[in-house]
């Protein structure tokens, strides 16, 4: 993922600061951008492997500088790889009375591969059917892939399993539109869609395992707009 680089504001009137977090190559750069100096900062990296994280850093400051890089190479293993790489990022003033953690946004190491392509799924009510759906999505092994959820105002048990869907799947994401039809639900979705393919799919259908893999691939190598399959 070579020229990578995430910025992120933080605009908390005690302890304004921004935050960079930068991929070149194997090296990884973190920086801490803040003109006040009665603040101290330090972080977790962190890498997630088929749900399990770990903390890949032991040394959790920045240095006075407020700056760190790392050899994600030398830090991770084939065994490790693809890897969900997570900044944490911790502030509190010297005298330690007051304390944020915040959470940076994540990426994939090593680059992935293949379009993006975001799966766009309205959901209202979905309880009795909404497992196999996301076991499906689950096993999808096109990792560079988001999965946009869009509840319209259920009243079921589906948003709480979207939620615990979302805390454990990195390519989940969930909206709400509360009393909309599906086309508004969709619309939505692809305001927040960063793929370069979008696909719907409605709470009560699944897809194969490599359903999105494969068009993903046919995608790349015909260099298509659309890509039709059979149903």
């Amino acid at each position: 993922m070579s020229g990578l680089k995430i910025r992120t504001e933080f605009k908390n009137e005690q302890m304004p600061f921004s935050f960079t977090t930068e991929l070149e190559g194997d090296r990884l750069i973190c920086a801490i951008e803040s003109s006040e100096e009665d603040q101290l900062y330090a972080f977790y990296l962190l890498h997630q492997k088929n749900g399990i994280k770990t903390v890949l850093n032991q040394n959790r400051r920045f240095s006075p500088e407020k700056k760190r890089e790392f050899d994600l190479s030398a830090l991770l293993s084939e065994d490790d790889l693809p890897a969900l790489i997570t900044v944490n990022v911790y502030v509190t003033n010297k005298d330690r009375t007051t304390k944020f953690s915040i959470q940076s946004d994540s990426f994939y190491y090593p680059p992935l591969t293949g379009p993006k392509v975001s799966a766009l799924i309205p959901i209202l009510n979905a309880e009795e059917y909404i497992d196999d759906m996301l076991r499906s999505l689950s096993a999808q092994n096109h990792l560079n892939a988001e999965f946009i959820f869009v509840d319209r105002g259920t009243e079921d048990r589906s948003l709480e399993l979207l939620k615990a869907f979302v805390k454990t799947e990195p390519r989940a994401k969930l909206f709400r539109k509360k009393g909309k039809l599906s086309p508004h639900a969709w619309n939505l979705g692809m305001e927040n869609a960063s793929g370069d393919y979008i696909i719907f799919l409605e709470a009560g259908d699944m897809f194969s395992p490599h359903l999105l893999s494969e068009s993903a691939a046919r995608a790349a190598d015909t260099d298509a707009d659309v890509v039709i399959f059979p149903v």
